[in-house]
C-alpha cells in the first residue's frame, strides 16, 4: 500500500489529461481520500481505542495470550490509521501542512506506516494461530513464555524488513520559475493462530507469559522486517524564483523561495534494491499471511462444524472458544478480501519491474 507512495512524494507526475480534467481528479482527490479519508480515520481510532478499554477490563473472560494479541493487533492498527492520515490525508487538507511538514516526516513516517502495516498483518495471522491450535489441538498448552516470545519476534520481524525504507525517501529543494500574483497482517495471524488452538486443541491452555513473549515478538518482527525503509527517503530542498505582485511598486517582481520536498534516497533508487524489496514484501506481506489464514481459516471452520454437533456435552469454556473462533473466522475473510486488492497489485508491480515496462 505505502510502496505506491514513491512515485508521488518527490511531485506530482507528467499528466496528459487537460485542465478540466485535472481539477476534477483534484476535487475528487480532495473528498475522497482527504474529507472522507480523515473521517473513516477518526472513526476508526475511536473504535479501536474502545476496543483496547473493553479488552483491558478484569472481567474480561479471555485467556491472558489471546487478549495480549489482540491488543498488539489494535495497536498496530492504530499506528496504520494515524501515519495513513498523515500521508495521505492531511496533505490534501492543508496547503501549509503539504509544504511545511509532510517533506520532512515522510522519510520517518513511512517506514513506521510499513511497520504498522506488517505487524497487523502478522498479529492477525498469530491470532488465528492461537485460535487453531486452542480449537483443533485443546490438548497442548503452550507455556507462558510462548506469547511474549511470539510478539516480541513479531515486532523485531516487522522492523527488519522495513527497516531499508528510511533510507529510500529524501527532503531535496530545487530551483524553480513560476508566475503567481500574490498546494494493519501479522498480528491478524497471531489472532488466527490463536483461535486454531483453542478451538482444534482445546486442551492446550497458554500462559500469560507466553502472550507477552509473542506481543514482544510481534513487535520486534515487525521492526526488524521493515527497518531499511528508514533509509527510502530523505529531506531535500528545491530553490525556486517565484514572481509576485508588488502593489507598491505597481509591478510584478521576483523572489527567491525554499521549498522542502521528500525525495528517494539512491537506495530506493537502486533497481535490484526495488526488485529485492518488492518480492520480499509479496512474500512476507502478502503470499505467505493469505495461505497460513486461509488453511488455518478452514480447520477452525471444519473443526467447528464437526463438534457443534456435540454441544451438550462441552464445557463452557470450550463453547465459549467456540463461539469467539466463529467470529473471528468471519474477520479472517474480510482480512484475505481486502488485503486481496493489494495482493495482486503488488503481484503486478513485481512482474512490471522485471519485464522492464
Amino acid at each position: 500500500m505505502f510502496d505506491n507512495m514513491t512515485s508521488e512524494v518527490g511531485g506530482p507526475p507528467n499528466s496528459t489529461y487537460s485542465y478540466a480534467d485535472q481539477k476534477w481528479i483534484e476535487g475528487a482527490r480532495f473528498f475522497v481520500e482527504g474529507v472522507t479519508q480523515l473521517i473513516v480515520g477518526i472513526i476508526g481510532l475511536v473504535g479501536n481505542m474502545l476496543s483496547i478499554a473493553v479488552l483491558c477490563r478484569r472481567d474480561m473472560d479471555l485467556k491472558p495470550m489471546f487478549r495480549q494479541i489482540l491488543v498488539t493487533l489494535i495497536s498496530f492498527d492504530i499506528g496504520c490509521i494515524i501515519f495513513n492520515l498523515l500521508l495521505f490525508s492531511l496533505p490534501l487538507l492543508s496547503n501549509s501542512y503539504s509544504e511545511g511538514v509532510f517533506p520532512y516526516i515522510v522519510p520517518v513516517v513511512l517506514p513506521f506506516a510499513q511497520i504498522s502495516l506488517t505487524g497487523s498483518i502478522y498479529c492477525t495471522l498469530a491470532v488465528a494461530i492461537e485460535r487453531y491450535v486452542s480449537v483443533c489441538h485443546p490438548l497442548r498448552t503452550p507455556s507462558d513464555c510462548t506469547g511474549t516470545l511470539s510478539i516480541i519476534g513479531l515486532i523485531v520481524f516487522s522492523v527488519a524488513i522495513n527497516i531499508c525504507r528510511f533510507l529510500e525517501f529524501e527532503t531535496t529543494y530545487e530551483h524553480r520559475v513560476s508566475e503567481k500574483v500574490a498546494r494493519s497482517i501479522y498480528c491478524t495471524l497471531a489472532v488466527a493462530i490463536e483461535r486454531y488452538v483453542s478451538v482444534c486443541h482445546p486442551l492446550r491452555t497458554p500462559s500469560d507469559c507466553t502472550g507477552t513473549l509473542s506481543i514482544i515478538g510481534l513487535i520486534v518482527f515487525s521492526v526488524a522486517i521493515n527497518i531499511c525503509r528508514f533509509l527510502e527517503f530523505e529531506t531535500t530542498y528545491e530553490h525556486r524564483v517565484q514572481r509576485v505582485w508588488d502593489e507598491n511598486k505597481n509591478q510584478s517582481d521576483t523572489i527567491n523561495v525554499t521549498y522542502a520536498m521528500a525525495s528517494t534516497t539512491e537506495l530506493r533508487s537502486d533497481l535490484v534494491y526495488s526488485q529485492i524489496t518488492m518480492v520480499t514484501m509479496l512474500l512476507i506481506g502478502g503470499i505467505i499471511p493469505l495461505v497460513v489464514l486461509t488453511f488455518l481459516n478452514t480447520r477452525i471452520y471444519i473443526a467447528i462444524r464437526t463438534r457443534t454437533q456435540r454441544l451438550l456435552t462441552m464445557s463452557s469454556k470450550q463453547r465459549r472458544d467456540f463461539d469467539v473462533a466463529a467470529v473471528l473466522v468471519g474477520i479472517i475473510l474480510v482480512f484475505i478480501v481486502c488485503h486481496s486488492f493489494k495482493f495482486f497489485v503488488n503481484c503486478y508491480e513485481v512482474y512490471m519491474s522485471y519485464v522492464g515496462k
